[in-house]
């Protein structure tokens, strides 16, 4: 009887072992792969109709940026060519990206082909708050 309780018990936390490791985060820190990228090349040029452009980790400061991923979602930073001549900002929980360059952006969430507003997903509870708070980081790392 013992063994069978214990072969229960066992069997029980291999499930919840199983069922936490399955829910698609991607480890912060990794990088896009080059088919990733074209993918979400693609899909913003059919979405927006325009080049999504060099990334940041091409060699030079570009204005597209990968600062990881999220319960399936990829967190991205696109840049655009419009300054404003002081800082922008966009507070997103109680995380505020600053561009003290005055340069305006976009922060996305991109899903399965989709780019969502990264305010959007972060206040449905698709993106963490710790997630934020890493994209912050390496934004601010990036704007040093």
């Amino acid at each position: 009887m013992k063994k069978i309780c214990w072969l229960l018990i066992i069997t029980l936390l291999l499930g919840c072992l199983a069922a936490c490791q399955s829910t698609g985060t991607q480890a912060y820190g990794d990088e896009l792969t080059q088919s990733q990228k074209e993918e979400i090349e693609s899909h913003f040029q059919k979405k927006f109709g325009q080049e999504w452009g060099p990334w940041e980790d091409d060699g030079h400061r570009a204005n597209n940026r990968y600062y990881g991923s999220d319960s399936g979602y990829v967190i991205l930073f696109h840049g655009g060519n419009e300054f404003l001549g002081t800082n922008y900002q966009q507070v997103i929980g109680d995380c505020k990206f600053i561009m003290p360059s005055g340069q305006l952006f976009v922060l996305y969430a991109y899903k399965n082909g989709q780019f969502h507003l990264l305010n959007d997903v972060f206040e449905d509870g698709g993106i963490s708050e710790d997630a934020l708070r890493i994209a912050l980081q390496k934004h601010t790392d990036y704007e040093k």
